[in-house]
């Protein structure tokens, strides 16, 4: 009777610890979670590379864009989390000159990255967020003329006088540091709702002599929604 007692207890103690052990493990497991956005960004462009002297111009340095992205949190503080995004698709267009013949700048942007998420409750549903990582980006232009008679002054610079050119073709692809930081709205314990600001920094390359793909600050207002697993 009595050893029945002590394996019954024994068999209650040792489930007991099995489940604080299991509830533990869990506790100290992270949550991967995934999720998808829209944004609104904005590529402000470089004058130096872009305004020509005595060339008027028009142009369109916003665009919305989407993301997907995906990461693990370790601790309800701190996330790794990785993305790839169209930042968006911008123009620049001159007006129309015997130097640059109505030339204009198609710009599309795009970027991979890889960031550490920091994230402070200020109640039980909102939350700050800052960011801070890698960003690889790809900043492609084209330059297209509605005339092929390359004989201006403001021709030169892109190819020998005479020569014939409808469009050309530069990408540039750089790996930089980059920041953001919002809001997040916990809808349940597994849908998030975020609101994020991220600064990509100066992106493309200069073009002194036309040959590059100009430059451009690139930026992006963001919501996104993400759910934990």
């Amino acid at each position: 009777m009595k050893l029945r007692v002590m394996l019954k207890t024994t068999g209650i103690a040792a489930f007991a610890a099995g489940v604080s052990l299991a509830s533990a493990s869990k506790a100290m497991a992270g949550d991967w979670y995934a999720g998808a956005g829209v944004s609104s960004s904005k590529n402000a462009y470089d004058a130096a590379d872009y305004e020509r002297p005595g060339v008027t111009n028009t142009q369109n340095d916003r665009s919305p864009g989407y993301r997907v992205l995906g990461g693990y949190r370790f601790t309800p503080k701190f996330a790794v989390e990785g993305g790839y995004g169209d930042i968006g698709a911008f123009k620049y267009k001159y007006g129309s000159t015997t130097a640059m013949g109505n030339a204009r700048d198609a710009t599309k942007i795009s970027a991979w990255t890889l960031a550490g998420v920091g994230q402070y409750y200020l109640s039980s549903a909102f939350s700050l967020l800052g960011k801070l990582g890698l960003a690889n980006v790809e900043y492609r232009d084209t330059l297209t003329y509605d005339n092929t008679a390359l004989n201006g002054p403001g021709m030169a610079q892109y190819a020998p006088l005479g020569t014939t050119m409808t469009s050309r073709e530069t990408s540039k692809i750089s790996s930089k540091l980059y920041y953001g930081f919002g809001l997040q709205y916990d809808l349940t314990k597994s849908i998030g709702l975020r609101g994020l600001y991220e600064d990509y920094g100066s992106q493309g390359s200069a073009s002194p002599t036309g040959l590059g793909t100009g430059r451009g600050r690139v930026t992006q207002f963001s919501t996104d929604i993400v759910f934990r697993f």
